[in-house]
């Protein structure tokens, strides 16, 4: 054999044995190189907000986006770098799901596909080991030195107030009572909150932070319908999902908001607001000043603790004229458990010195206004009828006269309340949700808004914007027309009239076609 030919034989042998080797990486480290990604996948997977909200249909991909980030993110130094910065190596992820049962299936289908596998299992960076207790996943390691720690929605949030947190990944939808301190759990370290689900519950917190541009402004915020599946980010078609499939799950639904839910990923209410007229991003408002107005508050008992719906308190500050007011504090004893004394004391603490003009109560509660009583605090029964005060909320907001400042997160729960309260619970014993709401109604009952002289001013300015409609035209006049077309006289000048006879002409001509 030549030289020149065993050189190349060589070198042939080489190639193959890199791609070989090549061939053998990419098998091992599967969320990497297993499986072609969409367009959006790709776009959250490497997404650096702080934020990343993934609502999608069914059966698209989004848990598997999750979890290949989340592989991703606890092996790859440089995505350290790009996610968290210069010498930063995270050491702590959390992972949520729904319940126990979600997480095994999720771990023995899901996981396990997409783990790095054969060599890799020991690698100094993409290996890991699984700690499970009473065989189910509790944490993976791996030897990066990332721990990713399994949770459940299913649990108290008291179950979730330690530790500093790098990254959070929330699979289906999280109920927001565990928001506010996953938040301070990730604020030591600049840390990034992924979620990805499908819309089914239709929560508050969630609708408004997908489809508000105030709530969370500066998250990644996606929404994905089968649609977008088709193809993948390299163009060529998907081999889970066509069009046959997507007709075919349609016609599973049993009705259109269904469709908009689990076909097209998106936020669907089915039932009626109560405060139809509120408007999130026209009726949060930044705050401004309330120098000279007068104050106004309300008190809604709750006992709390988790279990119990919680309290609400509410101020209002509305200028001199009646007609304008605003929202400018508020509170709601989330997770507190309160005793009507204990109601009546933050009260005390968010009044302060304000010179309030009048306070009610929610009534249900004596021991409260037995309380206030004996403190010499004046707290008047509240009004409490419900459709009443739900109009009246109602027409304050559609005139804008009432605005809720948007710089405090207990106004935002407000906010949210507002937004997703159905006339289907409120009559129910699943009624809840509306405690900042009842407040506010209560508070605005007592208000003498001046409801006619606004209600004129807005209708003025409703017409200025909309010319009155034309008058219906008379059939006498309807006839005058066609005439005209019929004749081809449409230009006339201003003044002229035709004839009497050639009026009794045609009305002649007309009667006998009528005959």
């Amino acid at each position: 054999m030549s030289q020149s030919k065993s050189r190349l034989l060589e070198a042939k042998k080489k190639e193959l044995e890199l791609k070989k080797a090549k061939k053998k990486i990419e098998a091992d480290l599967p969320h990497l190189y297993g499986h072609k990604l969409y367009k959006w996948q790709r776009q959250f997977i490497d997404s650096t907000n702080r934020m990343n909200l993934l609502t999608a249909s069914n059966q698209s991909g989004k848990s598997s986006a999750g979890i290949r980030r989340c592989i991703s993110n606890a092996t790859d130094p440089v995505r350290w770098e790009m996610m968290w910065g210069k010498n930063v190596r995270p050491k702590m992820f959390w992972y949520f799901y729904p319940d126990q049962e979600t997480l095994e299936k999720e771990w023995e289908t899901k996981w396990s596909e997409w783990m790095p596998r054969g060599d890799m299992v020991d690698h100094e960076m993409y290996g890991w080991r699984i700690v499970k207790e009473k065989g189910v996943p509790k944490s993976l390691h791996f030897n990066s030195g990332v721990i990713v720690y399994f949770m459940y929605y299913s649990k108290k949030v008291s179950a979730v107030q330690a530790g500093s947190v790098h990254e959070i990944y929330a699979d289906e939808e999280m109920p927001t009572a565990f928001w506010d301190e996953l938040q301070m759990r990730l604020f030591a370290t600049n840390g990034i909150f992924n979620s990805t689900f499908t819309p089914t519950l239709n929560q508050l917190f969630w609708k408004q932070a997908m489809t508000s541009k105030k709530v969370m402004p500066n998250a990644l915020k996606l929404t994905v319908s089968m649609y977008d599946c088709l193809t993948y980010e390299d163009g060529t078609p998907s081999t889970h999902i066509t069009r046959e499939k997507i007709e075919m799950a349609i016609s599973k639904c049993k009705n259109e908001t269904e469709v908009r839910r689990r076909i097209f990923g998106e936020f669907v209410t089915e039932e009626g607001r109560t405060y139809y007229a509120f408007d999130y991003d026209r009726h949060m408002k930044p705050r401004y000043s309330i120098e000279g107005w007068h104050i106004y508050a309300a008190l809604d008992y709750g006992s709390g603790g988790g279990v119990n719906h919680p309290a609400g308190i509410v101020f209002i500050a509305v200028r001199p004229d009646y007609k304008k007011g605003a929202v400018f504090k508020a509170w709601r004893g989330d997770d507190e458990q309160t005793t009507a004394g204990d109601v009546f004391n933050k009260y005390l603490e968010l009044r302060d010195t304000m010179p309030v003009v009048l306070a009610a109560y929610d009534h249900s509660n004596k021991d409260l206004g037995l309380i206030a009583e004996r403190a010499g605090v004046s707290l008047l029964k509240a009004d409490k009828t419900r459709d009443t005060g739900t109009e009246n909320v109602n027409t304050l907001f559609k005139y804008d006269m009432l605005d809720i400042f948007d710089d405090d997160p207990e106004l935002l729960k407000l906010g949210g309340e507002l937004s997703h309260i159905m006339n289907s619970k409120q009559n129910s014993a699943s009624k809840d949700g509306d405690d900042l709401a009842d407040a506010n109604r209560y508070c605005n009952m007592l208000i003498p808004w001046d409801f006619e002289a606004i209600m004129e001013e807005f209708n003025k300015r409703q017409e200025e914007l909309h010319p009155k409609i034309v008058k219906p035209k008379t059939e006498a006049e309807l006839i005058a027309d066609q005439i005209r077309e019929r004749r081809g006289d449409f230009g006339k000048p201003e003044g002229e009239e035709n004839s009497w006879e050639e009026l009794n002409q045609e009305f002649e001509y007309w009667q006998g076609q009528y005959e």
